[in-house]
């Protein structure tokens, strides 16, 4: 597996124009008839004294742009100052619906249980509790 020098001066051109290692393994195996490991044209290259080019960066990806609510406003996300805002009506004077005349009535806790996302007691229309 003898290179000639013609053929080392080929591979040091190849790596020059900026060839990678596998492109060179598989040029060495097609132009030259010598089939090489990749560790074999890694020891070549440097025993050649060139160096393999490194990759261009990737590009930054742009980051979102961001909008900044004005003063007084409440940001997107923001949750409002009284979580009565997040809960149905209460359940107590309501016609039965339509769809079976069963009603349920839930409540969140203040005070999550710990471990959870969301923590609150049901009432189901036949009185079964669960929380």
């Amino acid at each position: 597996m003898e290179l000639t020098q013609e053929q080392k001066q080929t591979i040091s051109r190849w790596v020059r124009e900026g060839a990678s290692l596998s492109q060179v393994q598989t040029r060495i195996g097609s132009e030259f008839g010598v089939a090489m490991t990749y560790m074999d044209v890694r020891f070549l290259v440097l025993d050649l004294g060139v160096s393999v080019k490194d990759k261009p960066a990737p590009r930054p990806i742009a980051e979102p742009q961001m909008d900044v609510p004005a003063a007084g406003e409440p940001a997107d996300g923001d949750w409002p100052a009284d979580d009565a805002d997040l809960l149905p009506p209460p359940a107590g004077d309501e016609p039965a619906s339509a769809a079976g005349g069963a009603s349920v009535s839930m409540s969140v806790d203040r005070i999550m249980k710990p471990g959870s996302l969301v923590s609150g007691s049901v009432t189901f229309s036949d009185g079964v509790k669960a929380s």
